[in-house]
């Protein structure tokens, strides 16, 4: 417990009720969602850190007051002009106080906490009253206006609170910034597109770092949510297709610091550059209005070549996020976004050299240690089409990390007695029974021993994301192998198979039942079946190298192109990926319905229910809901949660295979309940101690725990690798993280 001198902030809808009785339930959650989308704009904005989502508002703390009080006005602003823009208005509330608090890791205590919560509460819609503290510890580094309130009595405080009203105005009124691509302006020889008053600062703090001033920059700046990243991303894709080398990145607006970064690489290329560079960077924080920006932006990218003639092309199919702006080896460092404890600064570092060494696009980690939060990092770009960012609410699809979340539901009805892992599946599911199955119980569907991983004949699309036609398909299936003597990857029909008997036992959906009794406690984002509201935070995944893992596979599957040391290896191989082979047909069950990169992608498949392989998430609820399997996390309204019990957890690590996966080219994987085990080829990267678990997803996501170091991880990345147990960008971040706690080296 350490205590600080900080302001703090709090929100609250006004007319949340009358709302949700106005739209339909998802419609009111999707106006929420623009409304918070607002606030944390603000929030960036000003340097303030959210620490609590109170359902209808948020609790924010900042370390100057001042920061405080412009928080609370561009809160105000914000969300009037979105109600100008918008078919519902929504009202806010805003409260503010400060002084000295406690705090115990992410959370606060004190007076000033229950003062401003208690303003939040008592103010209407469009005040923001601050207990009179706050602007006198502002100082003179405030320009907010304000007007004395008086003593007001708050619930739960004895004295009365001497209280002032921050006064605000629409943006209009005082200015605000110009709508992108309305004025193009010219300062000594930088092209700047934005607000006046930026102007000259902007270009007096280029030239002082880039030197001569002879290179030339683009800097973009200007209102938020006019469309910034749109109008970055055209002109910088615009250039870079007509023969110029492009730096495309996110930079902070604090006037001359945010463009510094660009400055820089201009100058380190000094004399040795062969022509002048062009270097583009916007941050945006929403959606644009709408595309004029982009329109524009396409001019602007003309005019960026025009400043690279002498350049040559860049190579054929050049990315431009990995352009090499100049001559040698040189790279824009990605920008880090988040959090790390103090001791665990060397997991930063290694995320940092991820994306330095270019083996990032977008990516994010975090750990949980002893119920509490010690990582949580993410940065890159989440689409490299459009140039958009990785931010803090990015998820990405994760395949069979999925299979993570499957296991603990199944393991949770275990501990509560509804679910035995001996029985046979037909007690829970009576059709099972058909082809000689009715021996085969749900611990052999946990494990892999069910000799169910494909589906004979061929499946549609639709029907697969059906569900039913599935799961009755299943259940006529032929083994094949008998039960419980083997085992292999079920790499897609393990969730519908789990799933089944879930839903049988429970009456819902595997992923409602998750969302219900394990994310949703934990205020996770982390879904098996994603709402539609949330699809534009998913992530576009980029396929690796040699193509996304589907195309390798079937690159190999195809011939040795006259080589004769990979037509040996292809014969090794052939039982496997061959046209018959083992696991192309269980990568591609349901009947071949999800045999392409491009069905994973498609909105509907991320909208239905496959809990084997499309889990969509962010690395927080990864680590954070692994982080209570193995110890007590705080719930999202308060007080001690755990997944599974110390005694389930035991259960479910018990080893329950042994051998080569038959069907996943052989390898030393083994199972427990559900969970892969840290034995075998898996304790080769030295992932934590003897009992660590978790499960690992196509492309290199994972989830992963020690119960011994109490200790929950989490990483998600869009940038595909070929590989069944993650890849050295995930290892290397684990191996930091145990070296931070003791835990290895």
């Amino acid at each position: 417990m350490t205590t600080e001198n900080v302001a703090i902030l709090f929100t609250d809808i006004v007319g949340s009720t009358e709302l949700s009785q106005r739209l339909s339930a998802e419609l009111a959650d999707e106006v929420r969602r623009g409304h918070f989308t607002v606030l944390r704009q603000a929030i960036a904005d000003t340097g303030g850190t959210e620490v609590k989502n109170l359902g209808d508002g948020v609790m924010v703390v900042f370390a100057p007051s001042s920061a405080a009080l412009d928080c609370g006005v561009a809160m105000q602003q914000l969300v009037e002009r979105a109600n100008r823009g918008g078919a519902e208005s929504i009202g806010l509330r805003v409260g503010i106080s400060g002084g000295e608090v406690d705090r115990d890791e992410d959370d606060y205590f004190g007076d000033p906490v229950v003062e401003a919560a208690r303003l939040c509460a008592r103010c209407e819609r469009g005040q923001v009253p601050a207990s009179d503290i706050v602007p006198a510890m502002a100082g003179r580094r405030s320009k907010i206006r304000h007007q004395v309130l008086g003593d007001l009595e708050l619930k739960g405080l004895p004295e009365p609170v001497a209280t002032v009203e921050v006064l605000w105005e629409p943006l209009e009124a005082v200015g605000g910034g110009v709508p992108l691509p309305d004025r193009l302006a010219v300062r000594n020889g930088v092209q700047v597109v934005g607000r006046d008053d930026e102007l000259q600062v902007f270009a007096d703090g280029f030239k002082r770092v880039s030197g001569d001033g002879a290179r030339e920059l683009l800097l973009v700046s200007g209102e938020a949510g006019q469309g910034k990243t749109t109008f970055v991303a055209e002109a910088a894709r615009t250039a870079f297709d007509q023969g110029a080398y492009v730096l495309l990145g996110r930079c902070e607006e604090d006037l001359v610091t945010p463009y510094q970064l660009f400055a820089e690489v201009h100058r380190g290329r000094g004399d040795r550059s062969p022509g002048r560079r062009c270097a583009v960077g916007a941050r945006s924080h929403g959606r644009p209005r709408d595309h004029r920006s982009a329109r524009h932006g396409r001019g602007v990218g003309s005019w960026a070549v025009g400043l690279t003639e002498e350049m040559p092309a860049p190579p054929p199919g050049r990315d431009s996020r990995h352009a090499d702006a100049g001559v040698g080896n040189d790279r824009v460092m990605t920008q880090i976004n988040g959090w790390t404890a103090p001791g665990f600064e060397g997991v930063r570092d290694v995320f940092q050299g991820n994306f330095d060494q270019g083996a990032e696009d977008g990516a994010a980690f975090a750990a949980y240690h002893r119920g509490r939060k010690v990582v949580d990092l993410w940065g890159g770009v989440a689409d490299t089409t459009t140039g958009r960012p990785w931010y803090e609410d990015t998820m990405a699809l994760t395949y069979s990390t999925t299979k993570g979340a499957t296991a603990m539901c199944a393991n949770r009805l275990a501990e509560q007695g509804l679910l035995d892992v001996d029985a046979p599946v037909m007690q829970y599911w009576p059709e099972f029974a058909q082809s000689g199955k009715d021996a085969v119980t749900v611990a052999d569907l946990l494990a892999h021993r069910a000799g169910l991983p494909w589906i004979d004949g061929t499946m549609s699309f639709d029907d697969a994301l059906a569900w039913d036609p599935v799961v009755e398909a299943l259940a006529r299936q032929s083994p094949a192998w008998e039960p419980g003597t083997d085992h292999g990857y079920h790499a897609v029909t393990f969730g519908y198979l789990v799933g089944e008997v879930v839903r049988r036992i429970t009456g819902r959906t595997l992923g409602t039942y998750f969302r219900d009794e394990v994310a949703g406690p934990l205020g996770a984002d982390w879904y098996v079946g994603l709402p539609a509201s949330e699809e534009h935070r998913v992530a576009r995944l980029v396929p690796g190298p040699d193509g996304s893992p589907f195309d390798m596979l079937g690159s190999l599957g195809a011939g040795s192109g006259g080589d004769p040391a990979m037509q040996e290896l292809l014969t090794q191989l052939a039982p496997y990926i061959g046209p018959d082979g083992t696991l192309k047909k269980a990568l591609e069950a349901p009947g071949g319905a999800f045999s392409s990169q491009e069905a994973w992608e498609d909105p509907r498949l991320h909208a239905a229910e496959i809990p084997a392989a499309n889990g969509i998430c962010d690395a927080r609820s990864l680590a954070r809901v692994y982080g209570a399997c193995v110890g007590d996390v705080d719930r999202s309204d308060g007080g001690p949660f755990r997944v599974l019990s110390s005694d389930q957890v035991d259960k479910a690590l018990v080893q329950q295979t042994a051998g080569p996966d038959r069907v996943l080219l052989g390898m030393d994987i083994q199972w427990g309940m559900g969970f892969m085990l840290n034995v075998g080829v898996i304790a080769l990267a030295g992932l934590g101690g003897p009992r660590s678990f978790g499960h690992f997803g196509m492309g290199g996501s994972v989830g992963w725990a020690d119960p011994d170091l109490e200790l929950g991880l989490g990483y998600v990345m869009n940038r595909m690798s070929l590989g069944a147990t993650g890849d050295s960008r995930s290892a290397d971040l684990i191996h930091a993280t145990l070296a931070a706690i003791g835990g290895g080296g």
